[in-house]
C-alpha cells in the first residue's frame, strides 16, 4: 500500500469509501494492494469481485468470490455475489448447486430469492399460445390436460395454474378450479390474469 502507516483494516475502509463513492480505480488499487499482503483476505477479494462484475467481467469475479467463500462460507452476501456471477456467466446448474450449499450454511431463502429468477424454468411463449388457443376454441378438456402438464413441468410458474383454473371451471369442476385459483394466487399474488379470473369465479 502506498501509505505504509495504514493497517489492512484501515486500508479496507478507505477502499470501501472509494467504492461507495464510485471511485472505482482508487478502490481497485487499494483492494489489490491488500491482496498483495493478504491474498486470502475475504472482504478485499469479495469487493474486488464486485468491481469486476460492475464492469461486465463476472468470469473474473468468480475466483475472487471463491476465495472469499473459502474464508467465510457462512457470509450470505458472499454467496449471493458468487451465485449472481455464476448466473451471469451461464453456469446455471452450478448456480443451483451453490444455492443448495448456501442454504446448508444457513443462508436464509429470502436472501437468495432475488437472484433465483433465472434458475426457475418458465412456460415458453409457444406453450402459452397453444393453451390460449384451446381456450378460445372452448376445448376445455384438452386445455385441462395441457394445463396440468404445465403445472407438472413448471410448478413454480403461475401460468399453468392460471389456465388450469378456468379449464376446470368451464367443465363445472368448481372445487378443483377453486384450488387451482388459490395456487396461482400463491405463486403470483399480483397477477392480473389470476385476479380477474378469480373475481369472476
Amino acid at each position: 500500500m502506498s501509505d505504509t502507516s495504514l493497517t489492512v483494516d484501515q486500508a479496507l475502509l478507505r477502499a470501501i469509501e472509494h467504492h461507495r463513492a464510485g471511485r472505482m480505480p482508487e478502490a481497485e488499487k487499494i483492494y489489490r494492494a491488500i491482496l498483495q499482503l493478504q491474498p486470502n483476505h475475504p472482504d478485499a477479494n469479495h469487493n474486488l469481485g464486485l468491481l469486476a462484475v460492475k464492469v461486465g467481467k463476472p468470469e473474473a469475479a468468480l475466483p475472487l468470490f471463491n476465495v472469499a467463500l473459502a474464508a467465510h462460507p457462512e457470509e450470505p452476501q458472499f454467496w449471493v455475489s458468487f451465485i449472481d456471477a455464476q448466473i451471469r456467466t451461464g453456469q446455471l446448474d452450478a448456480a443451483r448447486q451453490s444455492i443448495v450449499m448456501a442454504k446448508a450454511y444457513g443462508v436464509m431463502e429470502e436472501k437468495l430469492r432475488a437472484i433465483e429468477g433465472p434458475l426457475v424454468p418458465t412456460v415458453s411463449r409457444d406453450d402459452q399460445l397453444q393453451i390460449v388457443e384451446l381456450y378460445r376454441q372452448k376445448r376445455f378438456a384438452e386445455m385441462e390436460v395441457s394445463a396440468r402438464d404445465l403445472t407438472q413441468r413448471y410448478p413454480a410458474d403461475s401460468f399453468g395454474w392460471e389456465t388450469l383454473a378456468p379449464a376446470l371451471k368451464n367443465q363445472k369442476k368448481f372445487t378443483e378450479a377453486n384450488a387451482a385459483y388459490h395456487k396461482a394466487l400463491d405463486l403470483a399474488p399480483d397477477s392480473a390474469m389470476t385476479l380477474v379470473n378469480f373475481a369472476e369465479y
